[in-house]
């Protein structure tokens, strides 16, 4: 059954309290269209996936690995380039949409804070 506005909303409380002041520690790929995002919050390092997808969308948390993608896909290496470092200001949802909008606050490549929504 496909995910609806629904369900994102409760996906969206889920990991804003999981890791909303989280460290990304390092970004990887596992396909052209996925990308993984190692985060250290709570105490744990978890891993986030973010599929883009067009038939298999999805977006979660994980334990299982998987092996990365080298060289990294043109997206995930844009991805690592800006918010590798950052932290998670907190997830929230467009209202009644299937979008889910990530606050990550980072340091420019001259130590300018940013920040990326």
């Amino acid at each position: 059954m496909p995910a609806d506005a629904l369900h994102y909303k409760f996906i969206a409380k889920e990991l804003n309290d999981t890791l909303t002041g989280g460290r990304i520690d390092k970004v990887t790929a596992s396909d052209r269209d996925t990308v993984r995002l190692h985060i250290y919050a709570g105490g744990k390092m978890r891993v986030l996936v973010l599929s883009v997808n067009a038939k298999y969308s999805r977006c979660h948390l994980t334990t299982a690995p998987t092996e990365s993608l080298q060289p990294l896909p043109p997206f995930a290496a844009h991805l690592k380039r800006h918010i590798a470092g950052g932290r998670i200001a907190g997830v929230t949802q467009e209202p009644n949409e299937r979008i889910l909008k990530f606050r990550i606050s980072s340091k420019d490549e001259l130590g300018f804070a940013r920040e990326y929504c």
